[in-house]
């Protein structure tokens, strides 16, 4: 029994990080399995994590990422009522360095963002 309960929690484990790695993948550069404590009560915890420097160019501000680190991500899930409680996310030592962004490094974002729309 205990062989069996292990198989699957391993299983639970290899799904949620082949997930978190394909959601987290254009926000957190170098997504490594290591850095992920899955457990089955619903919380996901990732450790030592930095942004990938794009990360702002998805706000449309005329800033760049860089230098980040965050310590430390938690979500946790409550599975059993996901209806009637919230899913909270926890962040921890939070480190984010941002600089301006070159004016023509920007102009030229915003306008070839614009002949797309």
């Amino acid at each position: 029994y205990q062989r069996r309960v292990r198989g699957l929690v391993c299983m639970l484990r290899g799904i949620a990080t082949s997930l978190l790695s394909k959601v987290l993948k254009n926000y957190v550069k170098g997504f490594e399995t290591k850095n992920v404590n899955f457990s089955l009560s619903g919380e996901v915890v990732l450790q030592d994590l930095e942004l990938n420097d794009s990360l702002l160019d998805l706000f449309d501000v005329p800033l760049k990422l860089k230098s980040s680190f965050l310590g430390k991500f938690k979500l946790q899930i409550p599975w059993s009522s996901l209806g009637t409680n919230p899913t909270v996310v926890i962040l921890e030592r939070i480190f984010i360095v941002v600089g301006p962004k070159q004016i023509e490094e920007y102009e030229a974002e915003t306008s070839a963002r614009d002949q797309l729309n």
